[in-house]
């Protein structure tokens, strides 16, 4: 019941954002921007930075590898965390 209100709540912020899509392939979520997405290119490569393994596509997508967690709430919490600094 826990990880159904916090992916209610990420939809949310995702959402709000400017995210498309997030599909996890893998070890690695892509995080899929619309064209007219509301981010601050300052923080979308600041997370690319500090985020060891993190790329910015030209298509608009951001890479983010998971480090070995596999549990749906810890990517759920972490997907929180990254898209939380796009806010």
């Amino acid at each position: 019941m826990h990880n159904l209100v916090v992916y209610s709540a990420l939809k949310t912020l995702a959402e709000q954002i400017g995210v498309e899509a997030v599909d996890r392939r893998h070890n690695l979520l892509n995080i899929k921007f619309h064209a007219e997405t509301r981010v601050d290119p300052a923080r979308l490569m600041s997370i690319v930075s500090k985020t060891r393994g993190a790329q910015f596509t030209p298509a608009g997508v951001l890479l983010l590898p998971l480090d070995g967690q596999t549990a749906a709430g810890d990517i759920l919490r972490f997907l929180t965390e990254k898209l939380s600094q796009l806010r």
